[in-house]
């Protein structure tokens, strides 16, 4: 029944701290550091990357079918621009609260201490699950366009992202890289 839903929607609960944690970090600082400043730049660049992959998806996907497979645009260097960019978004984010925290927060460091260890956790909760998306990702295109033209010289020359360890499936679709 419901409760035993509970676990999952706890620890979805704790993902969603931990990725608002960096915020609890740089926003009582009067002057984040310019460091803080560029991951901020950062995550809004993964922010866009992960966009762009998504509109580019749908459009093409709109104009093709819902089983084309998407190789032009931004997935011509990434094989899937939104796991990348999110993960490029969320590790700046926790970065940006490291780095206020490392030099707003002085002597009282060990006062941001739960806030930097709730990052952490948010980061490496949220990287496993968008590796573990990307690497079924992967698993399943193998599987579906193996053999069509142009799959393989796609995953040769597009990065796939972080992806958990390669298993046996990659011998279906190609090289890993």
């Amino acid at each position: 029944g419901r409760l035993s839903r509970a676990p999952f929607i706890a620890s979805c609960g704790l993902l969603y701290l931990g990725l608002a944690a960096p915020l609890m970090l740089t926003a009582p600082a009067s002057a984040p550091p310019a460091l803080a400043g560029a991951l901020v730049c950062l995550m809004y660049a993964g922010w866009l990357t992960a966009a762009a992959g998504d509109a580019w998806k749908s459009v093409v996907k709109a104009r093709k079918g819902e089983d084309a497979l998407v190789t032009g645009g931004p997935f011509r260097h990434l094989r899937h621009p939104n796991f990348s960019g999110e993960m490029l978004l969320w590790g700046a984010s926790a970065a940006a609260g490291a780095a206020t925290a490392a030099t707003n927060f002085g002597r009282s460091v060990l006062a941001a201490c739960g806030w930097l260890s709730l990052s952490a956790l948010g980061w490496a909760g949220i990287s496993f699950v968008l590796a573990q998306a990307a690497t079924s990702l992967e698993k399943r295109q193998a599987q579906k366009y193996a053999g069509t033209p142009g799959f393989t010289e796609w995953r040769r020359g597009a990065w796939p992202g972080i992806t958990l360890p390669q298993k046996q499936w990659l011998a279906v679709g190609g090289s890993a890289g």
